[in-house]
């Protein structure tokens, strides 16, 4: 079997295995040269300000939980312009926000009260999980996701489409017709934003 075709099959196995699936999209302190450096200087790094996850049922195509929270960075409280105009979080609510340890512990319990702690997350990409398990061992405390499945739906609809480089979530949007995120570049939005991208799968 080809290698997107076995990735497929495999992804489309794992969310008919527990029917649920926890969408996951965080965002992070950047600046203008960020995503060009991969965050490389030291004194400036990606960290958590704000988590969204929703858990959406496969079979009814629905979202039975939404959780979402700011986090107040250590390293960098304060947000760079360009990051306020990029995602529209203004530094007052930043300044209100809890810090990570405290965000984290409140993704437990979430998790424990929904009852999906095996259940697999679904992202664009593997960086939320990776910057999220990064931050939590930054600051001493347990990453609520650790252990659990990964899908990674840029890979999966690049796999799907057999597209000839890693396909971009506003190009596949525009390729399908999709509906606009009006919400772009927010957690919780963009969390819930891969609900149109999950039908093209299980269609």
């Amino acid at each position: 079997m080809p290698a997107d075709d076995a990735l497929l099959a495999r992804t489309r196995a794992e969310l008919a295995r527990v029917g649920r699936v926890l969408l996951i999209d965080l965002e992070f302190t950047c600046w203008e040269d960020s995503l060009r450096t991969d965050w490389r200087d030291p004194v400036r790094p990606a960290e958590v300000i704000e988590i969204g996850l929703a858990l959406y049922r496969v079979g009814t195509r629905a979202v039975d939980a939404t959780f979402s929270r700011l986090v107040r960075p250590r390293v960098n409280p304060r947000l760079s312009a360009y990051c306020v105009d990029l995602l529209h979080i203004p530094q007052a609510e930043i300044d209100a926000a809890d810090e990570l340890p405290a965000v984290v512990s409140m993704l437990a319990a979430w998790l424990t009260t929904i009852g999906a702690k095996d259940v697999s997350t679904c992202g664009w990409g593997p960086n939320d999980r990776r910057r999220l398990a990064t931050d939590a061992a930054t600051r001493a405390v347990a990453d609520p996701l650790a252990g659990l499945p990964h899908i990674d739906m840029k890979e999966v609809m690049t796999a799907l489409y057999r597209h000839p480089h890693p396909i971009d979530r506003d190009e596949l949007r525009r390729m399908q017709r999709l509906p606009l995120n009006p919400d772009r570049h927010r957690a919780l939005a963009d969390a819930l934003d891969l609900m149109h991208f999950l039908p093209l799968l299980l269609s």
